[in-house]
């Protein structure tokens, strides 16, 4: 295999002597599409010059309803009885035909049968769920290759982007910025498994014929990460606690403050402490590498987009603490994990989660860039340099209270010292309630309010997120062909190059619905092709749409043999 110079990589072991199946082209174009493989793709790019400049390139998403998407084209030829009831009828078919498709490949039965974390180790033993016939081992090793093929083959037909290494350092730079005297929350990958990944990974790589060698990133061995769409957050706040971080910072980077704390943190390991093996060592490691991309020709008639971001960036004066401030940050609009916690190092609070096989799916809304490690489920949260500098504050001004205090007391009347008395009785508990909220101000409630407002975004049901991936990708699948077909058929006597097609779909959804999207021509022509609803022209590599009987036919036998795959799977 390909060994890259840094070690921080984690590099697939070397094939072995395996009878695999006859080789194929659709394992390559998976190791592509999750990001290892020798073609990656990048839609997200920092700008050279001006780093909160971020290139956005248009991707395939059709960001519409079905329903809406066909009122439209059906009102198109509302004056023509005809046509408009054949379309109705085509897209119903189709939509049936896609609903039979996904519905037995979306990996629910699986999930249910043997990877739901509550599920118990007595439960899994049922002979519903495993047969007593077949070895327990390789049937589950089997099955988790199967479900997560079938989870991604969705999340790829439901227009999902795989994060790649170079976006992973992207928005990890962006979480680091202006974090020179706080800490932000950093993912203990230490705690999820690799094992179940890579030999997924490895699975596929023996059936490619025209690669032999992969390099993973740490990351994506512990944990796959999925988004789709890319937007910008407006907040308008006082921001005050922010802006108190960021006057903080500054003091501390004009004193040289901050390298004394860095030091510190460093040398005491306060924050930091982690083995040279371990995978939080190795993750950091390959933030010093990129992958090479190969730019892919694009076709589509969009440029890319700049989302710009803007910081909270003030002069933190005493009057800037009672102005309100625009702060804007891109954020991702879906995200999706899919990962397995180690076994060895499952928290033991939670004695519900008692499946060694579990595998959890789970999506999240509205997601900034750089507050991503907060939707892991495994996260350091060490003390920081800003925690150790407000104690010390706390600590001074009691010092010289205590100072003033008793150089008073020799001057005192009995009222002040009775008064001084109840101060003093009282003092600690002040005092304590005043650590207390700063220390709650500073750490547990920022962060706990974010967490919840990140849980209120997200779908935390695996089975629920199983069966919305299914829902989309037969949403995005039905668009993305009927689109075609409705292209086509405007004018059945002429027959259309995918780039005539892809230019005419993307004219439309701009026109009509205001969307930017690189419509994948490529796929719905092949879907097309495949299922016999147009002629193929190979000399002019132009398409032309068969007529409504031969279509209906043609969607009718498709329909049928994919209820006669579903019923021979049980």
């Amino acid at each position: 295999f390909f060994q890259m110079s840094s070690s921080s990589f984690f590099s697939m072991p070397p094939p072995v002597s395996v009878e695999v199946e006859t080789p194929s082209s659709e394992e390559e174009k998976l190791l592509n599409y999750l990001a290892v493989g020798q073609v990656i793709k990048e839609h997200i790019k920092r700008d050279t010059e001006n780093r909160n400049k971020i290139w956005f390139q248009t991707g395939h998403y059709i960001n519409l309803g079905t329903a809406r998407l066909l009122g439209v084209l059906l009102s198109e030829i509302a004056n023509d009885t005809n046509s408009h009831n054949q379309l109705q009828e085509i897209a119903s078919l189709l939509l049936h035909c896609l609903i039979a498709k996904y519905g037995h490949k979306n990996g629910s039965h699986l999930y249910e049968a043997l990877f739901r974390p509550n599920t118990s180790e007595s439960e899994l033993k049922e002979p519903w769920r495993i047969s007593p016939d077949v070895d327990t081992e390789e049937f589950i090793k089997a099955s988790e290759k199967d479900f997560l093929a079938q989870v991604i083959s969705g999340l790829e037909a439901s227009h999902f982007s795989s994060l790649t290494l170079n976006e992973f350092n992207l928005i990890d730079d962006i979480s680091m910025e202006l974090s020179h005297f706080t800490l932000p929350v950093q993912i203990d990958w230490d705690k999820l498994d690799s094992d179940m990944l890579t030999e997924f990974y490895y699975s596929l790589l023996t059936q490619c014929d025209n690669q032999d060698s992969l390099v993973v990133p740490e990351y994506a061995a512990r944990c796959m990460i999925f988004w789709r769409g890319l937007s910008v957050q407006k907040k308008r706040e006082y921001f005050r606690l922010q802006k108190l971080d960021l006057l903080l910072q500054r003091i501390t980077k004009w004193t040289g403050l901050d390298k004394l704390s860095s030091f510190i943190i460093k040398q005491t390991k306060i924050v930091n402490n982690i083995d040279k093996e371990s995978a939080n060592k190795k993750v950091l490691g390959d933030k010093q590498e990129t992958i090479p991309v190969v730019e892919q020709q694009t076709t589509t008639i969009h440029r890319p987009t700049c989302v710009n971001r803007k910081a909270l960036d003030v002069s933190c004066m005493p009057w800037d603490f009672f102005s309100k401030e625009t702060v804007e940050e891109p954020v991702f609009d879906e995200v999706v994990l899919l990962f397995r916690k180690d076994p060895a190092k499952k928290s033991k609070k939670n004695n519900k989660e008692t499946n060694p096989h579990s595998i959890y799916v789970q999506r999240f809304n509205t997601v900034p860039l750089k507050d991503y490690a907060h939707i892991f489920p495994a996260k350091r949260q060490g003390k920081n340099f800003a925690d150790i500098f407000y104690m010390l504050m706390i600590c001074f001004w009691l010092m010289t209270l205590f100072f003033k205090l008793q150089h008073a007391w020799a001057s005192a009347t009995y009222i002040d010292e009775a008064v001084m008395g109840i101060l003093f009785v009282f003092l600690p508990l002040l005092v304590r309630h005043f650590v207390k909220s700063v220390s709650n101000m500073r750490t547990h409630r920022q962060r706990q309010s974010l967490a919840e407002s990140f849980v209120e975004n997200s779908l935390q049901c695996n089975k629920t997120v199983l069966s919305y991936i299914r829902d989309e990708a037969v949403s995005q699948e039905f668009m993305n062909i009927l689109l075609a077909y409705s292209m086509l058929r405007k004018n059945p006597y002429v027959s259309y190059s995918k780039l005539d097609i892809q230019s005419s779909v993307e004219n439309f959804l701009q026109s009509h619905f205001g969307l930017q999207v690189d419509y994948n021509a490529e796929e719905a022509c092949q879907a097309l092709k495949k299922r016999n609803l147009v002629t193929f022209d190979s000399a002019t590599n132009t398409y032309q749409v068969c007529g409504h009987a031969q279509c209906i036919e043609k969607l009718q036998e498709w329909l049928l043999s994919e209820v006669e795959c579903a019923f021979s799977s049980f």
